[in-house]
């Protein structure tokens, strides 16, 4: 098994996913944010699971 390198980023009005330094996914924080879904693609038909990520304060 191999990890990735996991990272959210908040940019201006967005939450961006970095996998392995890469651009994974962008949600768009309009209010009221409740939540968001990121669709990832990764190389070899691997599974990535990302659960329960929660932002207190923007």
């Amino acid at each position: 098994m191999e990890w990735l390198a996991c990272d959210f980023r908040l940019e201006y009005n967005r939450l961006v996913l970095y996998l392995d330094g890469k651009i994974a996914g962008v949600a768009h924080l309009n209010p009221p944010i409740q939540s968001c879904n990121f669709a990832v693609e990764v190389d070899n038909s691997a599974l990535v699971q990302i659960k329960d990520v929660f932002i207190r304060d923007l």
